[in-house]
């Protein structure tokens, strides 16, 4: 193991190996010399959950050698490195050690995916005292970003120093920069401190954020919801398609189940015809992606509930397991057909030229120029009296049917509050919205 952090240099173009060799000054002789082709990914969920924790995970590989390096970007050191058999796909395939324990919280369910590729060659040199002992390695990278047109490219030069060499290693560098003109790279060369134009995550998740005023009319609002809510639904279809992670699914069904709320609930914004053809299209693409959550939701939850049965009965329970994956794969490539297919691409593309269109006085809905403030304050007490009446009807003698009815209505109670948190008290509102979840 290497005894500290390396240091790196921004490279030019043409530097060869014999310019790198007079500049050690005869302090240092070169000795072992290999290339390798080499790759490195960032690696983060969909929706960038290391990003947002200040935390970047690269994964490199060079030759047959995998290395995991985890960096907090906030400390702007590299926190761990470990190396590793395959590429890690979700927190249960990190290896054991600060990396699994540090990001499996962070990362819930969700598959770390590459954000960005760098491909090229990756060159170790070995320097050796006069006395033939290992003093420092030298890497020097070239390479292109994957799938970027023309993209430029890369070169760095790392220097990491052999134990009980830092003192030597670190003249090794000043002699670097004076001679060869090199320039430190501030960041390091991990890829989470290149400028290499990552994107911001998609909005693509169960998190809404609308920009939405009292004043506004309710037509113009309620378009606004559906909008954001259909962006977020086609975000996440290659996801669900490619069968990547369980939370692409559940984000697809929840912009399903708000987009139905808000066609029922505000109604009186839209016409009514096309409000009601949209709910049947919605209430198809709910039933049709039912049975792969099911699944995953069995998959997720099938350890603890295993736990909780007496001991001699959970490991009975094992063969369950690869039956309910396989029966997942199997219900997630007929919801990727179905998703691939003429009537889901009819529906997306009428939907989003609908709401899209300027809205016409004929056939705009009873009130779409109520402010939505008002409209806003009107559904939710609505649907807030319905659930208490609804509620105070229950006895635990009550069909199960009543307590799921009651629970489809608090989940509308829900997304309305969600939709117009904008509108209200921002304490109060997600407080209330809290108590709803729990």
């Amino acid at each position: 193991m290497l005894a500290c952090d390396p240091i790196a240099f921004a490279l030019p173009r043409r530097l060869r190996l014999r310019a790198l060799q007079d500049a050690l000054d005869g302090d240092l002789a070169i000795g072992v010399d290999e290339s390798l082709p080499g790759e490195r990914s960032l690696l983060d969920t969909f929706d960038g959950r290391l990003r947002a924790a200040g935390m970047s995970l690269e994964l490199r590989v060079a030759g047959l050698s995998l290395q995991l390096i985890w960096q907090s970007m906030t400390a702007g050191a590299v926190s761990a490195t470990h190396p590793t058999g395959t590429p890690p796909r979700f927190g249960t395939d990190l290896p054991v050690g600060p990396i699994r324990e540090a990001l499996m919280p962070i990362l819930g369910p969700r598959a770390l995916l590459p954000q960005v590729s760098l491909r090229g060659e990756q060159r170790r040199v070995s320097l050796l005292t006069p006395s033939g002992e290992p003093a420092a390695q030298i890497e020097i990278r070239k390479e292109r970003l994957q799938r970027r047109r023309r993209a430029p490219l890369l070169a760095s030069l790392r220097v990491l120093a052999e134990p009980g060499q830092e003192v030597r290693t670190a003249q090794l560098c000043e002699r670097l920069v004076e001679r060869l003109g090199l320039a430190p790279l501030p960041g390091g060369d991990k890829l989470s401190a290149l400028n290499l134009g990552i994107p911001e995550p998609p909005v693509s998740s169960s998190k809404i954020n609308l920009p939405l005023e009292p004043g506004m009319p309710a037509g113009t609002a309620t378009r606004v919801i559906l909008q954001t809510l259909l962006a977020t639904l086609k975000a996440n279809v290659p996801g669900v398609c490619g069968n990547l992670d369980s939370e692409f699914l559940h984000d697809f069904r929840v912009a399903v189940r708000r987009m139905r709320a808000a066609l029922s609930q505000l109604r009186s914004a839209l016409p009514s015809r096309a409000c009601e053809h949209y709910r049947v299209e919605l209430a198809w693409l709910g039933q049709i992606s039912s049975p792969a959550r099911d699944l995953d939701v069995y998959l997720l939850d099938f350890d603890h509930c295993k736990g909780a049965l007496p001991t001699e009965l959970q490991q009975p329970c094992e063969p369950l397991r690869p039956l309910l994956s396989e029966s997942r794969d199997r219900e997630y490539r007929l919801l990727g057909e179905v998703l691939r297919g003429e009537r889901f691409e009819r529906l997306t593309a009428r939907l989003a030229r609908f709401l899209g269109r300027p809205r016409k006085a004929r056939a705009s809905g009873r009130d779409p120029d109520r402010p939505i403030g008002e409209v806003a304050r009107t559904c939710i007490w609505g649907l807030y009296l319905q659930a208490l009446e609804e509620g105070e009807a229950l006895s635990p003698d009550s069909p199960l049917d009543q307590f799921h009815e009651l629970r489809k209505t608090c989940k509308k109670l829900r997304y309305l509050m969600e939709f117009f948190v904008p509108l209200f008290p921002q304490q109060e509102i997600v407080s209330l919205i809290g108590a709803l979840k729990r």
